[in-house]
Order: structure tokens, then sequence, then C-alpha cells
């Protein structure tokens, strides 16, 4: 591409960008004229009430930008199309109201109908970015990874169950619980049951009184015998 071209291409550019956003600013500037009077005469919320109320023209601004950037193909690049193009209508509709409300003839019946929802107009942009940030190919990863994470703690779970139901481990919990039974009775005879005396019989040998079997070497010693 020749210089000469290269610039005319330049000029053209400016001047749509140009012509575009002074389209964007008039169709506001009409907006502003019908709703205008529902705004508090002076203070941060007049200025604030002016902001909101252009934030029609900013998105109208911005999604030729976001479109050529930012939007993924796919879902987002058509819902935003979407978006722009009922951004547009709606400054339509409000230049169209605003010039109808101003010459003080009679106004169209479905302008009059489109008269109790512009007011609502700023609220295209909350829900349109809202659906824009949603559809963000960010945002999908973010939940594919929370899905995977969910499904790595299900397998886990599962597997702990399986696990707990098995052979090895039904035996190791048999057998801490028979230690820890054996270990609560020694605690048990420790602290209430005194010293089994040991009485010697008319030939020598020592047994305990009442026919009870003496203690063996290991009982004695507080230790669990084999099963």
């Amino acid at each position: 591409m020749s210089r000469n071209m290269l610039s005319l291409k330049t000029l053209a550019l400016v001047g749509a960008i140009l012509a575009y956003a002074g389209a964007v600013v008039y169709g506001d500037i009409m907006f502003l004229q019908t709703v205008s009077i529902a705004f508090p005469d002076s203070g941060i919320f007049a200025s604030l009430a002016i902001a909101g109320a252009l934030v029609t023209a900013l998105s109208a601004l911005v999604l030729p930008v976001a479109l050529h950037w930012w939007f993924s193909p796919g879902l987002q690049f058509v819902a935003g199309v979407i978006f722009w193009a009922v951004d547009i209508a709606a400054l339509m509709m409000n230049s169209i109201l605003a010039y109808q409300v101003a010459s003080g003839g009679a106004i169209d019946p479905w302008i009059e109908t489109w008269r109790s929802w512009s007011p609502a107009t700023p609220m295209l942009a909350v829900l349109g970015w809202g659906i824009m940030f949603l559809l963000d190919e960010s945002h999908k990863m973010r939940h594919a990874i929370a899905e995977l994470e969910a499904d790595q703690i299900d397998i886990y779970a599962n597997r702990l169950r399986a696990a707990a139901k098995s052979q090895d481990v039904s035996d190791q919990i048999t057998q801490a619980a028979r230690q820890a039974a054996w270990d609560f009775s020694q605690r048990l005879n420790s602290a209430h049951l005194p010293p089994t005396p040991i009485v010697t019989s008319a030939n020598g040998s020592q047994q305990p009184p009442n026919g009870q079997p003496p203690q063996t070497q290991t009982q004695a010693q507080g230790q669990l015998p084999n099963p």
C-alpha cells in the first residue's frame, strides 16, 4: 500500500470515528433533554444522575472497540453485536422521543409507549456488560477449573469410602478396638480393684482365694494376650 493510500485510509478512519462519536453524543444529549426534568436541581446527585444517563452513549462508544479487540469468537461476539444494536436502537428511540416532546406536537403511539421505558435506558449497560463478562473466556476457564476440582474431590471421597469398607481397614479397626477395650479394662481394674491376695495352701502351693485362677505373667504386666 502506497503512502497516499495509507494516508487516505487513516483520514477515513479518523473521520468515521468522529462521525460515529458525534452521532452517539447527539443521541444522548437528546435523551438528557427528556429525562433531566426528573434530576435533582443541584449537588452531587444531579451530577451522578447525568453521569448515569451518559452510560448508554459510553457503551455505544466502547462496544466497537470491544468487538474488535476483546470479544472472543462465538457466543460472546454474537451477544456483543446484539448488545450494540440494541444500544444504538435505544439512542435512536430517545432522540425521536426528545424531538417530539420538544416540538409540542402529537406524539406517535409507539413513541408514547417507549416514553415509559426511556428512563430505564441506562440499565441496558448494566445488563449488557454483565452478560459480556459472564461470556468472557477467562470466566469459562475459572468455571472449568472449579468443575475439575469438584470432580477430583468427589473421586477422592468415593475412594475413601471404598477403602473404609475393605477387609484390611476392617481388621485394623477391629484390632484397634480390641486394644482400646483392653487398655480401658486395665485402667478400670487398677483404679477400682485391690490386688488379689495370694494364699499359701497346706501343701505349700500358692493360689488366689475363692478358687480364682492365678494371674499369668502377661496379665500381671498389663499386656494384651494373643487372641
